[in-house]
């Protein structure tokens, strides 16, 4: 179910995942260059597309007590 809101939602941003998840245990992807706040939501868009799993690491003003 995941996957398929994830490739909704991509189609309605005109979003294309090019080509098949990596064929390994483990990877590490990287989204840049961090220009807009929609970096994070894209690339979990594009990972749950594939049917990959993801965990993804922020710098500490993201979770900073305002």
């Amino acid at each position: 179910m995941k996957r398929r809101i994830a490739r909704l939602l991509l189609k309605a941003t005109r979003w294309t995942p090019i080509g098949p998840a990596p064929d390994l245990d483990k990877c590490v992807l990287l989204s840049a260059p961090h220009t807009t706040n929609w970096d994070l939501p894209a690339l979990l868009l594009a990972t749950w597309s594939q049917g990959a799993n993801a965990n993804w690491l922020g710098k500490h003003q993201l979770f900073a007590d305002r």
